[in-house]
């Protein structure tokens, strides 16, 4: 009976009062509150320091641009065979398909991601038909360089010119009979400062991004030179702000051509 009473007596002692329970939840409560907190101190300071959505990141750390081309496989190889080829129908239909695209793509304000100023491009590359055109007649071929946004990136009014990546200026002209930037032109030649830096609001009307369009006049390389040799070699497009050139991590971008007759 002894130990039954000591064993109830011990139960009765483990019992928390209503005062101690009080402490615990207070306790508890009091954690938590310190908890949301610190989040919301956190969250509040993060917030306080995010920029506009139109001024694009805050940062010190500025990206160098990247050049990408349309078509966007860095190559173009294209016969100048008559319209029943089925490789040359499909070539110049996949063509077609991009420019058309592009064009349409660009031209459309209500649309967001690429805008483009066809003004700015060079005579018979400033739309798909004229581009199109000048493929099907086999006189020249557009191919289109555009400097990827990087936001803040300003570094005043940024030259371009086309360079010749292979083969060699010397053995271009022995081929071809003409110099290298005969043959191949771009436009514009020069991006005023005042169109950076990039910003987030992409249907802004004031807004274009940086196209260079690239005009391959192949009808003035003669018939008998295109048979013999074809018109076969690597160009680049270098955007110039007083970086390194020709690193194609830092505005510049090599593309693939060849036309044969």
């Amino acid at each position: 009976m002894a130990n039954k009473n000591n064993l109830s007596t011990s139960g009765k002692q483990e019992e928390k009062a209503p005062s101690e329970w009080g402490k615990v939840i207070a306790a508890y409560l009091t954690f938590y509150a310190i908890l949301v907190l610190v989040f919301a101190t956190c969250y509040s300071v993060m917030y306080a320091t995010l920029p506009d959505r139109e001024d694009g990141p805050k940062t010190n750390f500025i990206l160098s641009p990247g050049v990408s081309f349309i078509p966007g496989d860095s190559t173009f190889s294209i016969r100048n065979f008559y319209d029943d080829n089925a490789d040359y129908v499909e070539r110049l239909e996949d063509y077609n398909r991009t420019l058309n695209r592009f064009f349409e793509e660009g031209l459309d304000r209500d649309r967001s991601g690429l805008q483009l100023d066809a003004s700015e491009l060079p005579a018979g590359c400033q739309s798909a038909s004229e581009a199109i055109d000048g493929a099907v007649a086999g006189t020249h071929i557009c191919i289109f360089s555009r400097l990827n946004r990087v936001y803040a990136f300003n570094q005043g009014d940024v030259e371009v010119e086309p360079t010749l990546d292979f083969p060699s200026e010397s053995r271009f002209e022995d081929e071809t009979g003409l110099p290298f930037t005969t043959i191949v032109e771009v436009a514009p030649t020069v991006i005023p400062a005042a169109r950076f830096n990039f910003r987030n609001n992409a249907k802004d009307a004031d807004f274009n991004d940086i196209i260079v369009g690239v005009k391959i006049n192949v009808d003035l390389v003669s018939q008998e030179a295109l048979e013999e040799n074809s018109l076969d070699f690597r160009f680049g497009v270098q955007f110039l702000y007083g970086q390194d050139t020709e690193d194609e991590r830092d505005g510049f971008g090599t593309f693939e051509f060849e036309f044969r007759a």
